[in-house]
């Protein structure tokens, strides 16, 4: 198995059930709270920012939902 494959296993089962549900709601918080300054910035630079800030987010958003589905943790347990 490389390396790279190896490691992303090897952190997944490193966390616990409740730390990927931290992580997600940490995460939902972060992008509510992105989205608002984004619908109160009128600078270009900081709306660029705002933009690119929602990506990664969401990006890792992704992540922790796609790492909590193959654990078989049930979307009740995110609430």
């Amino acid at each position: 198995m490389p390396l790279l494959l190896e490691r992303k296993y090897t952190q997944e089962q490193n966390l616990s059930a409740s730390e990927i549900i931290a992580q997600l709601r940490q995460l939902e918080q972060k992008i509510r709270e992105n989205e608002a300054v984004f619908n109160m910035t009128l600078e270009d630079d900081l709306l660029e920012a705002c933009i690119y800030d929602g990506k990664a987010l969401r990006s890792r958003y992704r992540y922790y939902h796609n790492m909590a589905r193959r654990m078989g943790i049930k979307a009740g347990e995110l609430r």
